[in-house]
């Protein structure tokens, strides 16, 4: 490792004959062809925190309730949840209350809704006007506002679906005039509705290359993506469904000849309605392809070249790590997509929203097989959502609001990826007080965190004992 800092930082000298300019020139030439090598998903993969999916979305969530926590703190002592939250009595049975009022709904729709109603709350106490939840007029001049001021007619219907989620999902009954309001629901009307920007449906002979990529790809990371595009397209499933799998086998035939590969999934998208309750989304995909022969065959032998296993001890398509390993997390739905369009050599289609969430649904147009939607797990489109959920740094939120305060001499500790704050004892900097190691993804702080950092309770509730 010393001799290699010193070969970047000193020139190599002129030996024996050979110029040194020669032998950088080899080296660049090298590199290039080192690159040249390089495995597909080392540019299309980002590198995160290896962290499971399951621990992803508890962070999320706890995120979510955070913000909503703060958010309603803002609302009239007299709304019907105010009433319902005095009767809370300590803060951790309110956010309690919240875990179970959003039980079943996707860490993202939660975050969404709670950061629209926060501009709504921001308008309303910057004109002084009466606190959440406010007039059908009051409501009606903010669209108005928003309208004139340039913003697109989805990001006020996105306003207004967060009205609805606070109506059904928190009962706050005093918004309902406010739903039936239909000057509120004609400014949120786009009068030129515009064709919706997505990328173009797969063709048979696109699909017929992911199923030569599966059986002849010299880089098994390729061949084992598109065996899991294949499933997802064949399936008819959303790419976010398929990486929750719960479950995943061959289904065989009456001669014992693998007939359907099946996975199983408890979280998606219609799971809370009323036909699938308690029930598993079965997702079935036929062995034989549209080139007419069988690719689930091929694709369990990549796997196991790369020694990948099957939900639930593994995933259908984890992330890869640097090291070409598999990593606890699932492909995300934005790297999905890149993923595609570089193994498929297909352009980056123009979008208009931040994150590329792709989905491979199957067509039956034509020759069209397959196609890239931009949905989120929530159901909501790309176009229906007013906010990304961020909140600004500066927010006020972040002064009124923080995780509560350690005991003296306890030390906070924030992980990079979840936020998660956890605590040590006096004097240990390898354990936390929960009994969990200390990570390379932890870092020490010494600052407030913001005010919707998720928090171990364990380390807390302990830390009050000790």
């Amino acid at each position: 490792m010393l001799q290699q800092r010193l070969s970047v930082l000193m020139p190599t000298p002129s030996l024996w004959g050979v110029d040194s300019q020669i032998l950088e020139t080899e080296t660049e030439l090298a590199k290039k062809r080192a690159h040249a090598h390089t495995c597909t998903y080392m540019d299309v993969v980002s590198f995160k925190p290896d962290i499971p999916w399951q621990d992803q979305r508890e962070a999320d969530l706890q995120q979510g309730i955070k913000l909503w926590i703060a958010v309603t703190s803002r609302w009239s002592d007299q709304s019907t949840l105010a009433v319902k939250l005095g009767e809370m009595r300590t803060e951790e049975e309110v956010f309690t209350m919240f875990a179970h009022v959003f039980s079943g709904r996707a860490p993202v729709t939660i975050r969404k809704r709670g950061a629209a109603i926060l501009k709504v709350c921001d308008y309303l106490e910057q004109n002084a006007l009466e606190p959440f939840p406010m007039k059908e007029i009051t409501f009606y001049r903010f669209l108005c506002r928003a309208e004139a001021m340039g913003a697109p007619a989805s990001r006020l219907k996105g306003m207004i679906q967060a009205i609805a989620f606070c109506r059904h999902v928190l009962d706050v009954v005093e918004l309902q005039c406010v739903l039936d309001s239909k000057r509120c629901s004609g400014v949120a009307r786009e009068s030129c509705p515009k064709e919706r920007k997505q990328a173009s449906p797969l063709t048979v002979c696109e699909l017929n290359k992911l199923h030569m990529l599966v059986d002849t790809s010299s880089d098994p990371w390729d061949a084992v993506f598109a065996g899991a595009a294949l499933l997802c397209c064949y399936c008819r499933g959303r790419w976010g469904d398929l990486m929750r799998g719960e479950k995943a086998f061959v289904d065989c035939d009456e001669g014992g000849k693998p007939a359907y590969f099946e996975t199983r999934t408890g979280r998606h998208k219609t799971m809370s309605s009323q036909m699938h309750r308690h029930q598993f989304l079965p997702m079935v995909a036929p062995v034989k392809g549209v080139h007419g022969g069988d690719w689930v065959g091929p694709w369990l032998q990549r796997r196991r070249e790369l020694g990948l296993a099957f939900p639930p001890q593994g995933l259908i398509m984890p992330a890869p790590d640097r090291e070409g390993g598999a990593s606890q997390r699932p492909l995300e739905s934005g790297e999905c997509g890149k993923w595609l369009r570089r193994v498929l050599d297909i352009g980056i289609a123009e979008t208009t929203n931040d994150t590329v969430k792709a989905e491979v649904v199957l067509s039956s147009d034509e020759e069209q097989c397959g196609q890239l939607d931009e949905s989120d797990s929530s159901g909501s489109t790309s176009d229906s959502g007013s906010s990304s959920g961020d909140i600004p740094e500066d927010h006020e939120l972040n002064k009124t609001f923080a995780p509560p305060k350690p005991p003296e001499g306890f030390q906070r500790w924030q992980h990079a990826k979840l936020k998660t704050i956890h605590l040590t004892e006096p004097g240990y900097f390898k354990v936390f007080v929960c009994g969990r190691a200390v990570g390379a993804f932890h870092h020490q702080i010494s600052q407030d965190p913001r005010f919707d950092s998720p928090v171990c309770w364990a380390c807390f509730n302990k830390a009050d004992k000790v």
